[in-house]
């Protein structure tokens, strides 16, 4: 069997895991797209995503905003 990471996607991992989880959790929060997370909880979700095989459950620990943001900082960097 595969590893998640290993499949053939244009969206990275970590990219979907934080949609899933922001999706799973983000309707019940209010105006989750204007709060900023953290920029040290932010390199430590993208660490943890790099060295971990449970990244899924790295998720669930991390504040939405945080995951969000994650995900904004790698949508902006994927071009450069």
């Amino acid at each position: 069997m595969s590893s998640p990471r290993r499949e053939r996607s244009k969206v990275p991992y970590i990219v979907r895991q934080c949609l899933e989880e922001i999706e799973r959790r983000g309707m019940e929060e209010v105006g989750i797209y204007r709060v900023s997370g953290v920029a040290t909880d932010i390199q430590a979700l993208k660490t943890a995503f790099d060295t971990s095989e449970y990244s899924l459950a790295l998720c669930l620990f991390f504040y939405l905003s945080c995951l969000k943001s994650c995900v904004l900082v790698l949508l902006v960097n994927m071009n450069k």
